[in-house]
């Protein structure tokens, strides 16, 4: 199978008509000949998402696992979801709505949805310029100096629904660029290097954000200047910093221009071996707590659970 760059345009012409939008079935053994509209004849990742581009698929099912070497994909830049053309771009992502991406509820072993990143060297998926959501699916293995399993950039907007795992990525889990949206509401982001790394705009609904580790400072979420993370609900438990060095933040790091609003859900069971094992804030970031609870976070010094930095 061909390994040629996975970059496509999910985008409708101004003016064009919507056709019907369908359910696609996807797996590794699907052929480029069927157009997937029933699960004994699937297609290829790339066919599916090339109906979606045309506005015809809205949902996209895939049974087991999707390695980026094979079914369209490239080893170099993983799946990327792109809206390139910038005439009409607001008007073309709202006529397209949101692309479901999704397993089989339930499903296990070979049965499991996953896009695998394994030997990209490289993110495992990109999301640009268009609406994504993901259920019942792993996003795992992203490798290499941009190894992040999810990377949401300016006018994307993406969400972690029920089922949906981020796991096992060398870098963050799920980066948020600047510009970009995400929303976690009953998927699990764990075993990353930091969870949610936030530039941009975050939410958190439900859900988890677990044992991921930080090389620098906040392992289960780090929010840069500007970036803000709304939390109502979930729980961020088991998260650390690196044992190298006093690094801060196990739970939730916020730099000096950040915004954490907590408002539900739970912070617990995080460590660091700097201050704050539940959340640290740097002078001039905002952790401002209306709800919620932190508790039985391991830091250096009396403010184990919260410290701010004066």
């Amino acid at each position: 199978m061909k390994k040629t760059a996975l970059i496509l345009a999910l985008s409708l012409a101004a003016g064009s008509v919507v056709l019907a939008q369908q359910t696609v079935y996807v797996s590794a053994q699907g052929s480029e000949d069927e157009r997937g509209l029933n699960e004994a004849k699937p297609t290829t990742f790339t066919r599916a998402l090339a109906q979606a581009m045309m506005g015809t698929a809205q949902k996209i099912i895939i049974t087991g696992a999707l390695d980026i070497n094979s079914n369209g994909m490239n080893r170099r830049v993983g799946v990327v979801f792109d809206f390139f053309d910038s005439v009409g771009e607001e008007k073309r992502r709202k006529a397209l709505g949101e692309i479901v991406i999704t397993g089989k509820p339930g499903a296990e072993g070979s049965e499991r949805a996953v896009l695998s990143a394994k030997g990209s060297g490289n993110a495992a998926v990109w999301v640009r310029n268009c609406k994504v959501r993901f259920e019942h699916i792993d996003i795992s293995d992203a490798e290499g100096r941009y190894g992040y399993g999810l990377y949401i950039p300016q006018y994307a907007q993406v969400t972690l629904g029920p089922g949906a795992v981020v796991r096992n990525n060398v870098s963050s889990g799920i980066y948020v660029a600047d510009g970009g949206t995400c929303v976690i509401d009953g998927g699990e982001v764990r075993n990353n290097n930091t969870g949610v790394y936030v530039e941009g705009s975050a939410s958190f609904l439900s859900g988890s954000i677990k044992d991921n580790i930080s090389s620098y400072g906040g392992g289960g979420v780090r929010i840069t200047r500007g970036g803000q993370f709304i939390m109502s609900g979930g729980t961020i438990a088991g998260n650390r910093t690196d044992t190298s060095d006093y690094f801060s933040g196990g739970g939730v790091y916020i730099e000096n221009g950040g915004y954490f609003a907590l408002s539900g859900g739970s912070i617990t069971g995080n460590r660091s071996h700097g201050a704050g094992g539940g959340v640290f804030a740097e002078s001039g970031g905002v952790f401002d707590q209306n709800g919620g609870t932190i508790n039985r976070n391991i830091g250096q010094g009396a403010a184990s659970n919260i410290y701010r930095e004066k």
